[in-house]
């Protein structure tokens, strides 16, 4: 897992010249939004600026056959191509999805659904791959509850807060972060054995 460095950022429009330098690398970029009407207005901004690059929107409104299409385009096409792309995506891509991208930027969530999300970013492992950091960068959470939406803007704050900032995102500390942002979580013991 300690292939990521995490970066804060205060909004998407200073990730301009972060994707710009991605294009230009060759990389593969993997924005995620956690609202369907962000993510749309991402894409078409990413189609003006970009419009020569292999480029996605992936969300949880589509059709399940045409989400189904697209996840199967992404794992076949936009994975194993070897020229730079931008996915543009909501929640769907913390599941189950065995996809691997270069850089990603990232709407602030719940911490868990972070992690879930930073499973995304350097996922395969090859010779070119091993001892190196990719890059994700955590948009500072907004002020607004209706913004903050479909999450708690007091949980988007803390899960920001426990993030390291310039550092890589070491695995042994994952629990501990999980812990500062929900210490009130209770667990039960299930017993499924009587």
């Amino acid at each position: 897992f300690n292939r990521h460095v995490i970066h804060k950022v205060r909004d998407f429009e200073s990730c301009e010249e972060i994707i710009k330098n991605a294009v230009s690398e060759n990389k593969k970029v993997l924005i995620v939004s956690n609202q369907v009407k962000r993510a749309q207005f991402i894409y078409e901004n990413i189609g003006e600026t970009y419009p020569d690059i292999d480029r996605m929107l992936i969300h949880s409104r589509f059709k399940r056959i045409d989400r189904n299409r697209l996840e199967s385009a992404l794992k076949e096409d936009f994975n194993t191509s070897s020229c730079p792309c931008i996915v543009v995506s909501t929640q769907v891509v913390e599941v189950s999805l065995d996809i691997s991208f270069d850089v990603m930027i990232t709407e602030c969530a719940p911490i868990d659904a972070m992690i879930q999300r930073f499973g995304r970013i350097n996922r395969k492992r090859t010779d070119e791959t091993i001892g190196k950091y990719k890059d994700i960068y955590v948009i500072q959470p907004p002020e607004d509850r209706k913004d903050a939406m479909p999450y708690d803007v007091e949980v988007l704050k803390k899960s920001f807060e426990v993030l390291p900032n310039d550092a890589l995102m070491e695995e042994p500390l994952l629990q501990g972060l999980i812990d500062n942002v929900y210490p009130d979580a209770k667990f039960m013991n299930l017993d499924y054995s009587g």
